[in-house]
C-alpha cells in the first residue's frame, strides 16, 4: 500500500494518446520537457501527477548510464546494490527489495518490475539507443500488476525510422582505479529504410569490455592436496596464510577478476501500412562473462581492501535473450497496443564454498586440505502478453483498459564438490560430491484492469483503478547429501539422483483486486501537488524442501546432516 503527496514542475497538458508516442523517438513537446508515457498515455514528465522520473537519452550519455546500476545515483528513491557482472544487481524501491541482498547478487526481480519498452522482463539490457528511462516508485498494482510492489523500471528504446538513414558509433577508452588493465567500450546504430514509409529495420551492436580490479591471491594450486587453511598465529609479513615458502607450496594469484566482457544486440523491424497501422518486431541478445565476484572479505585472513581470500575461481556466463512482437492500430475513437514476447536466461556459475561450509561446524576441518565449490545452472523462460485500448479523443474524461496474460518458469540445477573429502571419509565418490539440489517453480497470471481520469476543471483532475488479478504458482524441488547420511544410498556413484522421499513440489493460488486513487491541482503553470493512494500484491508459493521426517523443534534432530522443512515452513502466503 502507498499513501503519498507530492510536487512536480507542470507544463501545459499533453492529452496525446500513448500509441502517437510510440515512434516518436521520445521526443519532447518544447525543449527542456521529456513526453513520458507510465500512465499509459503520453504527456509531460511535468505534468504526469504521479511519483516518476525520467532520464532523457543525453542524460544518458551524458553520465555515461550504461545499465540499472548507474540509474540510482541520478534517481531518488532507487537504490540499487552493485554486486558486478557475476548478476543484475540488486534492486531496491520505496525500501523493498527485488530479491535477497548477497555479494552474488540478484539475476531476478519479484518487487520491481523492469520493462523493455512494453514488455515486462527479468534482464539487465545494456541502456544502448535508448531514448529515455522512466522510474516509477510503487505500488504500481493497477496498470502493472505483478512484480510491481515496490515499482517499475521501463526503458524506452528509439524505434525504426522509414525516412532516413542514419549511423551513430560510439567509442570510449577508460582507465579504472586498482586495476592493470584498460577500459574499452564501442557500440553502433544503424537505421535503414527499406520501403519508405513503410519498413524499417534498426540495429544496435555494442561491446563492453570492463576491467576488475579484485585480486583472488589464494587460489589452490592443487585442489584436495594443496592446504587451503590459514596458519593461525602466524606473524608471516603476507598475514595469516602462513609464510612465503606456504604461500608458494600451496597458492597461485590471479589479477582483476571481476572483469566484464559484455555482448550485446537489439535489433527492431517495423512494418507500417500506414500512421495509424505498426507493426514492430524485436530481437535482443545479450551475454556478459566474468571469472569473479565483486567482493572481499574486509581484511578477514589479512587480505587487503581489493583482495578475496576464495580458493577458486568464480566464473559466470549469463545469456539472454528476447524476441518480442508489438502491434500498434488506431480504430479512430481509440489506440489500440497488443504486445506479445518471449524471454530466455541462461546464467551458468561457479562460486566457492569453502569457509561457508567450515562455519557449518560439520568436521570437515578435520581434513587439512579441505575446500569446496558449487556449480550452478539457473534458467528461466517467460512468455507474457498484453492488450491494451487508449482512447484518442479529447473532453475532460480518458481512461485505459486492458488485459495482461504472464507465463513465467524458473529451473535451478546445484551441485557441490569438496575435493578429496570422500577418500578421506573413506566413502567411494571420486567425484567428491557432497550436495545436489534443483528447483523448478511456474508462475501464471492473468489480469484485467482499467484506469480512468476525469477533469474536473482545467486545473483539478482525479484519477481511479483497479485491476482484478488471478495467479497459479507451482514449485517443486529436491536435496540430497551424497557423502553423508542416508545420501550414500540414494545417490550411489555415478548417480545424480534424487530419490521421491527427498522431492518436494506443491501449488497454490490466489486471486484478488488492487486499485489506486490519485488527485492533483496545477496551481500555476509552474507548480502541481498530487496525492496517490496505491495498492500492490506479491505471490506467496511453496518452499521446495522435503518436509523433515522427525519431530520439529523443540525436539532434537537425529545425528547427520539433513535438509528438510518444519511443517511451518513449507509454503507462504502472498504479500
Amino acid at each position: 500500500m502507498l499513501m503519498g503527496v507530492g510536487t512536480t514542475q507542470a507544463f501545459a497538458q499533453d492529452a496525446t494518446p500513448e500509441g502517437a508516442a510510440a515512434g516518436d523517438q521520445g521526443a519532447s513537446a518544447d525543449a527542456g520537457e521529456i513526453v513520458v508515457t507510465a500512465t499509459r498515455r503520453a504527456t509531460t514528465l511535468q505534468d504526469a501527477p504521479i511519483n516518476i522520473s525520467a532520464l532523457s537519452a543525453e542524460a544518458l550519455t551524458k553520465n555515461r548510464i550504461d545499465d540499472v546500476k548507474g540509474l540510482a545515483a541520478f534517481t531518488p528513491g532507487l537504490t540499487v546494490v552493485d554486486t558486478g557482472p557475476k548478476s543484475t544487481g540488486t534492486i531496491i524501491m520505496r525500501g523493498i527489495s527485488s530479491a535477497d541482498t548477497n555479494v552474488t547478487g540478484s539475476n531476478y526481480d519479484n518487487a520491481v518490475g523492469v520493462y523493455l519498452g512494453e514488455v515486462p522482463l527479468y534482464l539487465d539490457f545494456k541502456l544502448l539507443d535508448i531514448s529515455r528511462v522512466e522510474v516509477l516508485q510503487g505500488p504500481q498494482g493497477t496498470l502493472y500488476g505483478l512484480g510491481t510492489l515496490a515499482g517499475a523500471v521501463r526503458y524506452i528504446p528509439n524505434r525504426p525510422d522509414t525516412d532516413r538513414w542514419s549511423i551513430d558509433a560510439h567509442l570510449r577508452a577508460f582507465g579504472e582505479s586498482h586495476s592493470g588493465q584498460p577500459g574499452v567500450n564501442g557500440d553502433v546504430t544503424v537505421n535503414i529504410p527499406i520501403v519508405r514509409d513503410h519498413i524499417a529495420f534498426r540495429s544496435t551492436v555494442g561491446y563492453y569490455d570492463n576491467p576488475g580490479f579484485i585480486d583472488y591471491n589464494y587460489l589452490l594450486q592443487n585442489p584436495g592436496v594443496s592446504n587451503p587453511q590459514p596458519v593461525r598465529g602466524a606473524t608471516a609479513a603476507d598475514g595469516s596464510f602462513g609464510t612465503p615458502a606456504d604461500y608458494a607450496a600451496n597458492f597461485y594469484a590471479k589479477k582483476d577478476v571481476n572483469y566484464e566482457r559484455t555482448f550485446t544486440t537489439r535489433n527492431q523491424l517495423l512494418l507500417e501500412l500506414n500512421p495509424g497501422a505498426k507493426l514492430f518486431l524485436t530481437y535482443a541478445h545479450q551475454e556478459t562473462k566474468t571469472e569473479g565476484s565483486q567482493a572481499t572479505e574486509a581484511g578477514v585472513l589479512g587480505t587487503g581492501p581489493y583482495e578475496s581470500a576464495k580458493r577458486y575461481l568464480e566464473p559466470t556466463d549469463r545469456k539472454s535473450d528476447l524476441f518480442a512482437a508489438e502491434v500498434n492500430l488506431s480504430l479512430g475513437f481509440a489506440q489500440v497496443v497488443g504486445t506479445a514476447a518471449w524471454t530466455k536466461q541462461t546464467t551458468t556459475q561457479q562460486n566457492d564454498n569453502t569457509d561457508l561450509l567450515l562455519d557449518l561446524d560439520y568436521g570437515y576441518e578435520a581434513f587439512p586440505a579441505f575446500s569446496s565449490y558449487n556449480q550452478s545452472v539457473n534458467q528461466y523462460r517467460q512468455f507474457n502478453g498484453e492488450l491494451r485500448l487508449v482512447p484518442s479523443h479529447g473532453g475532460p474524461f480518458s481512461w485505459v483498459i486492458g488485459g495482461f496474460y504472464n507465463n513465467l518458469r524458473r529451473n535451478q540445477n546445484y551441485q557441490e564438490y569438496v575435493p578429496g573429502l570422500a577418500n578421506f571419509f573413506g566413502v567411494y565418490r571420486p567425484d567428491d560430491l557432497e550436495y545436489i539440489s534443483f528447483v523448478n517453480t511456474q508462475i501464471k497470471e492473468k489480469a484485467v484492469y482499467g484506469e480512468g481520469t476525469f477533469h474536473i476543471t482545467d486545473k483539478w483532475q482525479v484519477t481511479g483503478g483497479i485491476r482484478y488479478f488471478k495467479y497459479d504458482a507451482f514449485a517443486e524441488g529436491g536435496t540430497d547429501t551424497p557423502l553423508t547420511t542416508g545420501g550414500q544410498t540414494r545417490t550411489p556413484y555415478p548417480l545424480i539422483q534424487f530419490a521421491p522421499s527427498r522431492v518436494k513440489s506443491g501449488q497454490t493460488s490466489a486471486d484478488g483486486v488492487v486499485w489506486k486513487a490519485n488527485t492533483s491541482y496545477k496551481f500555476s503553470d509552474d507548480l502541481m501537488a498530487y496525492f496517490t493512494y496505491s495498492t500492490g500484491y506479491r505471490t506467496g508459493n511453496v518452499n521446495r524442501v522435503a518436509p523433515c521426517p522427525f519431530a520439529p523443534p523443540p525436539a532434537a534432530p537425529p545425528p547427520g546432516q539433513n535438509v528438510c522443512a518444519n511443517p511451518d515452513e513449507l509454503a507462504y502466503g502472498p504479500d
